[in-house]
């Protein structure tokens, strides 16, 4: 077992809790900044009319998905595994992981913020966005901080103290592709193999993109949900 996983498993049993997982210093929550919710429209509209676009759409399926996909970045977040988080985000998200990942590791220190658990509760925007299509979703986090060192798989400060927001993440794919909740979390989209990419975000299997949801969606954005309703 690594050993960075094993100390936060014994930190979950002090504290107590479902369950957590490490997310990025970038996306850490900043009540200054965020997405401002306000539109009225209900979330039923709103699946109606991703349901023009395809009949099958289910908003439970997605939700589900969806958070399993955000959990999913985190836990290779928080073992610096960059070339797993490429089939689940967008270039633009990537890249700043990706980054973070590396500045960390240089500097033996990387915060973080500790995820206990996170719920979706309603999808509050879609639209078309040139060749992309994108889903919006409402969650509420409950999280702690801490800071940890790659090197050496260590927690270097934890802060007991639960905290909680409410945030707005953002998925995005190419609208031409037609499986409208399918996620890259094990398995190709394209081939159904198991997911495996090269450098470039290429499936070794069938040459497939699996980069900036060209074959699935992929998180876009997380960020505090400000409702002015």
């Amino acid at each position: 077992m690594d050993p960075i996983i094993a100390v936060l498993q014994i930190l979950w049993v002090l504290y107590g809790g479902i369950g957590f997982y490490i997310i990025f210093s970038s996306s850490s929550i900043d009540k200054e900044k965020g997405y401002v919710y306000t539109d009225a429209e209900k979330e039923a509209d709103i699946v109606a009319k991703i349901k023009t676009r395809d009949s099958n759409f289910n908003s439970d399926i997605f939700k589900y998905c969806a958070r399993q996909c955000v959990l999913d970045i985190y836990d290779h977040f928080n073992r610096c595994e960059t070339q797993e988080l490429m089939p689940l985000e967008s270039t633009e998200l990537f890249n700043i992981h990706k980054s973070d990942i590396e500045q960390g590791i240089t500097s033996k220190k990387l915060n973080c913020t500790v995820l206990e658990e996170v719920e979706i509760r309603k999808i509050t925007k879609y639209k078309i966005d040139g060749n992309k299509e994108v889903i919006g979703c409402k969650a509420y986090f409950t999280y702690q901080n801490a800071t940890i060192d790659p090197s050496s798989n260590s927690v270097l400060k934890y802060d007991v103290n639960m905290k909680k927001n409410t945030m707005y993440i953002e998925f995005i794919k190419n609208k031409n592709v037609k499986h409208n909740f399918s996620f890259a979390l094990n398995q190709c989209p394209n081939c159904g193999a198991l997911i495996e990419v090269n450098a470039q975000g290429i499936c070794i299997y069938c040459d497939s993109s699996l980069i900036n949801g060209e074959h699935s969606w992929v998180l876009n954005k997380v960020e505090p949900f400000i409702d002015k309703m």
